[in-house]
């Protein structure tokens, strides 16, 4: 997804694949079964919008939005984390994907 437009198109329980979200794609998120972005770390917005609605998201991962066709189910396996006076410092997530895959050009 690129555009607010794509992102409203987006149907109940797929996965939204984009290079970076912005607050106006809050409405799509909120139907997604899940967020992949290209950019993105802890504290960005795909992040802290899928922690408030609890949906699995995967950020940075840059490439994402050119290679992964018909993404279905992303589910978090295993989730490791490191506190320090009860804040998050640190965290891993394994997580099981199914898609398809397209060789970026």
């Amino acid at each position: 997804m690129f555009n607010i437009e794509q992102a409203l198109r987006l149907e109940k329980g797929q996965v939204l694949v984009t290079p970076m979200t912005n607050p106006d794609m809050v409405v799509a998120m909120r139907n997604s079964a899940g967020i992949v972005t290209d950019v993105g770390g802890m504290i960005c917005h795909a992040a802290i919008v899928s922690r408030e609605l609890g949906l699995p998201c995967v950020v940075g991962t840059e490439t994402a939005s050119r290679t992964l066709r018909d993404l279905r189910i992303a589910q978090v396996i295993e989730l490791d984390m490191q506190l320090e006076n009860g804040v998050v410092r640190a965290y891993r997530a394994r997580v099981k994907l199914s898609f398809k895959y397209q060789r970026a050009e």
